[in-house]
């Protein structure tokens, strides 16, 4: 009896234990199941990935700040030869350099950053902007060194036009490709400390300038002698060529790759910033794995796909709604905001050694309007007339931009503080109609002293107009016709530059009352400008 019980007993145990065999082989199914359908949303997910959301799966780190580093640099030389080709027309004394020839070099250089960025910001999309910043970054170097050694101001002026072209190329391409590797949530940190870098541009071509321009040096080379501000114009190109070793060390952006279709290219771009993420953290911080790289392309080729087949009068329609209301108020207001900032403002930030040396060697306003028809025939007739300072009074007048340069610091961090409270709006009203009363006031006061000390006060509040005035019209338009918005300005800006600078070089030396005037008329009409567009600050963006 006791046998045939314990044969019961074994036979109920091993039918249990078939039973949880046979629930544990259901589970195990089970959760292959749900594993399949969570492999397979995951793959859904990827396939629909934008590439915002495939660039917001890199996490910050190193790679970043080499980037903005970088393309700060690259970012400073347009404000290092501005301020520098500023200096060498009032310093460059074995140059015949003459109050009727002094604005060339400026005018050249400017029209020439208008050619380059207008040619260079769409190649910049076809052929990668690493590849045009790289390009522009040894043209400007090359033509930067053939400047030191021009024998001729006409040779200078021709340099300057080359360089500026090259520059223009590298200035509108450096925010767009720095930006294209950073996540969403950091895009506008990122953007602002680029942009700080023009500060710091500012603060390095003046302080280079006090080290070595009122000192006298001339080596004879040739049938050249070189002298300070050829020694001065070499060291400004240092920036340009630690840029470019910087930048080789870079790889195109995530976006152009992806658009391009290269899933090679993007596998080793990933692997890039993962390597030199882990140079200051124990752990990787962008995980490449959990970017199916295989599979980022997917989004990309259908939208490839649907914008051929989509209807061309879609881009019609874009260029329409400009004529619709409330973007067309907007675009005419935000032009003549423009238009009064290049002409009134920047336009005499750019001339503001040359003003401070007209006042330095003895000369003001009220002489020269009082014998305005003298000095225009005196123009005519010597062209030679020396228009370059030396020593002390060389000195002072680069002692007073360097101070300049360094109250713009203190004027952006106030700006950057305070544009959420006040507004974008409220922010270039106000730098706007500073710069103008500063212009009228140095009219008005018409000494040296007082000239020097409202010059410096100038150059940091003009220096940082744009901080608000970029990100004011990027909020004022939609989405669609944000960038085309933005292209038109800078177009519209940067003609305001070249047509005021090209005015103040024939202007000033005649009249210099009528010169101020018109820039500070120019800078209220832009602020006025202000005035009627609306305040962005709390609104939503479309």
């Amino acid at each position: 009896m006791s046998d045939r019980r314990l044969e019961e007993q074994n036979l109920k145990q091993t039918v249990s234990d078939d039973e949880n065999i046979y629930i544990d082989r259901s589970k195990l199914i089970d959760n292959e199941d749900s594993n399949d359908d969570e492999a397979k949303s995951l793959i859904s997910d990827v396939d629909s990935m934008t590439i915002d959301q495939i660039a917001d799966k890199i996490k910050i780190g190193f790679f970043h700040y080499l980037v903005i580093l970088t393309t700060g640099i690259c970012y400073t030389g347009y404000f290092i030869t501005t301020i520098a080709y500023g200096f060498i027309i009032v310093s460059a004394c074995d140059l015949d350099v003459s109050a009727y020839n002094k604005g060339w070099l400026i005018v050249a250089f400017t029209v020439g950053t208008i050619i380059g960025g207008a040619t260079f910001g769409p190649l910049g999309d076809a052929v990668s902007r690493r590849t045009v910043i790289l390009v522009s970054l040894i043209f400007s170097i090359i033509f930067s060194i053939v400047s030191v050694f021009t024998y001729n101001y006409l040779m200078l002026v021709i340099m300057g036009s080359l360089n500026g072209f090259s520059i223009g190329a590298n200035f509108c391409n450096v925010h767009s490709y720095s930006i294209e590797f950073f996540p969403r949530r950091y895009r506008g940190r990122g953007l602002a400390s680029i942009s700080g870098f023009g500060t710091l541009g500012s603060i390095y071509a003046c302080g280079i300038a006090l080290a070595i321009l009122p000192y006298s040096i001339s080596t004879p080379i040739g049938s050249i002698h070189f002298t300070s501000w050829r020694l001065y114009l070499l060291v400004c190109v240092i920036p340009n060529m630690i840029a470019l070793l910087l930048m080789l060390c870079l790889p195109n952006s995530i976006r152009f790759i992806i658009k391009n279709g290269n899933e090679h290219q993007l596998l080793q771009t990933l692997t890039t910033i993962d390597r030199i993420n882990s140079y200051c953290q124990r752990k990787h911080l962008s995980c490449v794995s959990d970017i199916p790289v295989h599979r980022c392309f997917t989004a990309v080729n259908e939208k490839k796909q649907s914008n051929k087949m989509r209807p061309k009068h879609h881009y019609f329609s874009r260029w329409q709604k400009y004529t619709q209301s409330p973007w067309n108020k907007r675009a005419l207001l935000i032009s003549i905001v423009w238009l009064g900032y290049g002409f009134g403002v920047t336009a005499f930030w750019i001339w503001i050694p040359s003003v401070m040396s007209y006042y330095i060697s003895g000369r003001t306003c009220r002489v020269v309007h009082n014998s305005s028809w003298i000095i225009h025939q005196n123009h005519h007739s010597n062209n030679m007339t020396v228009t370059c300072i030396q020593s002390h009074q060389l000195f002072a007048l680069i002692i007073s931009t360097f101070y300049g340069s360094l109250l713009t610091i203190p004027v952006a961090l106030i700006s950057i503080l305070t544009i959420n409270r006040i507004g974008a709006k409220w922010l270039c009203f106000s730098l706007i109609t500073l710069s103008a009363i500063i212009e009228l006031l140095i009219m008005l006061i018409d000494t040296s002293q007082s000239t020097m000390i409202l010059a410096g006060l100038y150059y940091g509040i003009a220096n940082n107009v744009w901080l608000g005035l970029k990100l004011w019209t990027a909020e004022l338009f939609p989405t669609e016709l944000r960038s085309t918005t933005m292209g038109f300005a800078n177009i519209i800006g940067s003609s305001a530059i070249a047509i005021s600078v090209a005015i103040f070089a024939k202007l000033f030396y005649i009249n210099c009352i009528a010169n101020l005037t018109l820039l500070a008329t120019m800078s209220i009409i832009s602020a006025i400008a202000c005035m009627l567009l609306p305040d962005m600050t709390n609104a939503d963006i479309l």
